[in-house]
């Protein structure tokens, strides 16, 4: 492994995951980060580009793609020079930026990079975690947003906890980032209580595996440096910045991709065609998101603030252009209407599952996609997911007078099967009614959780 080198990633695009690996810069001396991109760069003004020493962005395109090797070159050259290299970029873990070019999971696998997965303090954080760690090939940690109580009873538990709203200055994350960190990451060890004794305490002999941890923690500890730099842009055609490195790729030794599974799932490198709802089903979804608020309004406060608004048009042609097909006239419609729900509404449709937004939908895709699982194919778009890895999806590609049929899948359970509904205009009508009347949808009644959000039970 290169001990010097982190992917630091996010389940979603809206949790703080630069804070995360801008706490992790401060206490680990001199940053360079290398930025893959599709098409978007990191803002100048971002708090990781103002902590690292040096910012190189590698840029994907149709004509010149990222392969992991040259990637991981970088980065084995950079970590020659700096005490922390951080891998990131504009896509999720398993999806790539664009044809022919690398994942974050492809590079962290040539690099020997470890991977930090920010993730929520939640269920739905919890499954993304479990997907990552059933693919990754490299060593998983996790940054809870939140305490982190949803995810300890996985395999790689939490070793950094980040505010919901954290800080953005850079100043405050550094004074901050030794309470979010734990110890193997260079934050401060958790203050040892003081004992209540009321007679001598017999000696006992540690256990070696505790002895073990102890010394590894001192080790980590007086090999963290804290420190804070100020940043130029960096880019490969550009080595102006001053301590930065004079790149020249010829002197690069190029290493064999492994080929993945996610690479079933890259980018078609053209646009698909984009579904309008017509005016039809454009009403009846219309319709029946309508009922849902104003029951959601009288009886489920919580639930009905996480109704997200409206996806632009723009966004729902990103997760066309990105799975490579056009997406059901009912799918379309109700992100046109609420770009899904947010996690405080954990159990919006019965009986467990979760409405994804657009980025959700593309980054749970890009999940599911390498799992290598022949029941799953690229053009099955998830909508919803549940516990265990479970999700509601739709196929993409039939065209919009297809049948929208609703299906489940389980990657335990073989092959998907057809969803009650048959489509989702239809699972939010019954939905709507469940509501309205107390009235079980297929066996599950609608009730308050805590706080006033929706859950289902039989």
């Amino acid at each position: 492994m290169n001990e010097a080198a982190f992917v630091v990633t996010a389940a979603s695009s809206q949790l703080p995951w630069t804070v995360a690996a801008t706490a992790l810069a401060t206490l680990r001396g001199r940053t360079a980060v290398v930025y893959l991109s599709g098409g978007r760069s990191l803002p100048a003004g971002d708090p990781l580009r103002r902590a690292a020493e040096t910012y190189l962005e590698l840029r994907a395109t149709a004509r010149d793609p990222l392969p992991a090797a040259r990637v991981a070159a970088h980065v084995r050259r950079l970590s020659d020079t700096h005490d922390l290299v951080l891998i990131c970029g504009d896509e999720a873990l398993l999806v790539s930026s664009g044809p022919g070019s690398a994942t974050l999971s492809e590079v962290a696998a040539l690099a020997g990079a470890r991977v930090l997965l920010v993730v929520e303090d939640s269920p739905d954080g919890a499954r993304h975690a479990a997907l990552a760690s059933a693919v990754l090939s490299v060593p998983l940690s996790l940054a809870a947003v939140g305490p982190g109580d949803s995810l300890e009873r996985l395999v790689a538990r939490p070793v950094a906890r980040i505010p919901h709203r954290p800080p953005l200055e850079p100043g405050r994350i550094a004074a901050a980032a030794p309470t979010w960190l734990s110890p193997s990451l260079g934050g401060a060890p958790p203050p040892t209580p003081t004992p209540t004794a009321t007679g001598p305490t017999p000696a006992s002999r540690p256990h070696g595996p505790t002895v073990l941890a102890v010394v590894i923690a001192i080790v980590v500890a007086l090999c963290m440096v804290a420190d804070y730099c100020d940043v130029g842009p960096f880019t490969e055609d550009d080595a102006s910045h001053s301590g930065s490195i004079n790149y020249d790729e010829s002197d690069l030794e190029p290493e064999p991709m492994r080929p993945t599974a996610a690479r079933n799932c890259a980018p078609t490198g053209y646009p698909a065609t984009h579904t309008t709802p017509d005016t039809a089903t454009t009403d009846r979804v219309n319709a029946a998101w309508a009922r849902i608020e104003s029951r959601l309004h009288a009886i489920a406060p919580s639930a009905f603030g996480a109704l997200r608004p409206p996806a632009t048009p723009a966004e729902v042609a990103a997760v066309e252009n990105r799975v490579g097909s056009a997406l059901p006239a009912d799918v379309v419609a109700s992100l046109l209407r609420h770009n899904g729900v947010s996690p405080a509404a954990s159990t919006f449709l019965p009986p467990y599952f979760d409405l994804l937004d657009t980025t959700g939908m593309t980054d749970v895709w890009g999940q599911y996609c390498a799992l290598d699982d022949p029941n799953w194919q690229r053009h099955y778009l998830p909508i919803a997911t549940g516990p265990d890895a479970t999700c509601l999806f739709v196929i993409a590609g039939r065209g919009p007078d297809a049948n929208p049929s609703l299906f489940v899948y389980d990657p335990e359970a073989g092959p998907p099967h057809t969803q009650r509904d048959g489509s989702l205009v239809a699972l939010l009508e019954g939905v709507a009614k469940s509501l309205e009347t107390g009235e079980p949808h297929h066996g599950d009644r609608p009730a308050l959780g805590p706080n006033g959000t929706l859950t289902w039970g039989s």
